[in-house]
């Protein structure tokens, strides 16, 4: 039914944000990270305030900074932002799930989280 799969997406995407602003700097912003060219520290972006240190992580490697930085919490609730926008664009009330543009797209967001203890598999693509 769609609209268990909607729930799911609203849910996880739910979580997604309260993982993400923890991150909020004294001033309430979340900036983007960035990985140095080389070695493997992560900083946020932009002057720190207060004189607080602006790394955030260090790795061992260079590839495991960058995916850190590239899953920054501004990336997530930016990401966040935008499949909420989307998912109204996507839901029509009463419609079963099927597989139409609009409820494949739906099942599309919701194959990220196919490991999810509570993802149906009969919303699989």
């Amino acid at each position: 039914m769609t609209a268990d799969l909607v729930a799911f997406l609203r849910q996880r995407l739910d979580e997604d944000e309260a993982a993400a602003l923890p991150f909020r700097n004294p001033l309430g912003e979340v900036r983007p990270w960035r990985c140095d060219e080389i070695g493997g520290k992560v900083r946020e972006v932009g002057p720190s305030p207060f004189g607080l240190p602006d790394v955030i992580s260090e790795s061992d490697t260079h590839l495991t900074a960058e995916h850190i930085a590239r899953h920054d919490p501004a990336r997530v609730l930016a990401d966040v932002q935008a499949k909420r926008a989307m998912l109204p664009h996507l839901v029509v009330e009463g419609h079963p799930l099927g597989y139409c543009d609009r409820c494949m797209c739906l099942r599309l967001l919701a194959s990220v989280w196919a490991d999810h203890a509570e993802f149906d598999p009969s919303w699989k693509w």
